[in-house]
């Protein structure tokens, strides 16, 4: 009879207690201004942070955009919400590995029924621009390929295969329905803030070898013969665990 009531009753004083002390840890962090409308602002200890969509994607991936693929730290702060008593609406969180804590990531600290936003801020006059050759970085690639995932540090093939994404060159080769097409995608990180990504896809066709990227443009050109050769190499690579 205990037993049954112990796991009638336990269960919810334990989820009660837990958002009891949910609440006081939040009510204990500082608060901040958080403007969302033409810019979204995130005022913190008299610094602007920016969220800035045409250079940093979170949601519904562009090309041409960074996206934050690393991980988050410590809760700096709240921010947001009607009520700052009740801990704001959004965690202010740090950037593993942002030493100079240029950025900082916003999400919900609560429960939320219906679209889950979040966003990361950069710092005002950070001046961050999208990829490009100059802010890329060409020690290494990812490259995804059905289902297996390889990483790339050879700089022979990297700069070869950026440089074509970034220099936009060559004519533009139709999409075409092929069963005999394989797909891949190669990421690289931004050179400075590597927890920074932005993606290439690409595709490949089994029997001929003939090899295509979607450049920085969104046209999709095919790869120099030598070099569609030379990535096809790496899919016999070992995948990463």
């Amino acid at each position: 009879m205990w037993t049954a009531f112990y796991k009638k009753v336990f269960p919810p004083l334990f989820l009660l207690l837990f958002l009891l002390v949910g609440c006081k840890i939040k009510k204990s962090l500082p608060f901040y201004q958080l403007e969302i409308g033409g810019e979204t602002i995130l005022t913190m200890d008299g610094v602007r942070d920016v969220s800035d969509t045409d250079v940093i994607q979170l949601h519904m991936y562009k090309p041409g955009r960074w996206r934050f693929t690393g991980e988050i730290g410590s809760t700096a702060g709240v921010c947001g919400g009607d009520n700052p008593e009740q801990g704001g609406g959004f965690d202010i969180c740090r950037i593993m590995g942002d030493d100079e804590q240029h950025f900082l990531y916003v999400q919900p600290n609560h429960f939320v029924f219906g679209p889950y936003y979040t966003y990361f801020f950069a710092q005002e006059g950070l001046h961050l621009t999208p990829p490009s050759a100059s802010t890329a970085s060409y020690d290494c690639i990812i490259m995804t390929i059905e289902d297996n995932v390889i990483e790339l540090t050879d700089t022979d093939l990297i700069a070869p295969l950026l440089d074509f994404y970034f220099e936009n060159t060559g004519d533009e080769v139709p999409h075409t329905s092929d069963q005999n097409m394989i797909y891949f995608t190669l990421t690289f990180h931004h050179q400075d803030y590597p927890f920074l990504t932005a993606e290439i896809n690409g595709s490949q066709h089994m029997e001929t070898s003939e090899t295509y990227l979607i450049c920085l443009d969104g046209i999709r050109r095919e790869l120099p013969a030598e070099l569609a050769e030379q990535l096809s190499k790496t899919y016999t690579s070992s995948p990463l665990p």
